[in-house]
């Protein structure tokens, strides 16, 4: 996420980005902003990379378990 200065605001599908949950908590407190996690809003500085785990119910062991996730 490093080669990334600028974000933008998408009005469609978006493409699926992998990142470690330390890449993650770093993005979530570069700004403030809302985010879209399963159909909630949420502030990007009360979230963590782990509240976002949890949201999604993702289970390590299993990464399919992941909902919303789609590759393009």
């Amino acid at each position: 996420m490093e080669d990334a200065s600028r974000y933008y605001p998408s009005t469609g599908q978006i493409a699926t980005v992998r990142v470690s949950l330390d890449e993650l908590d770093e993005f979530l407190n570069e700004q403030n902003a809302a985010i879209e996690i399963d159909g909630g809003l949420y502030w990007n500085k009360e979230m963590s990379a782990n509240g976002v785990l949890e949201l999604l119910e993702y289970d390590p062991h299993n990464a399919s378990a992941m909902s919303g996730a789609t590759d393009t």
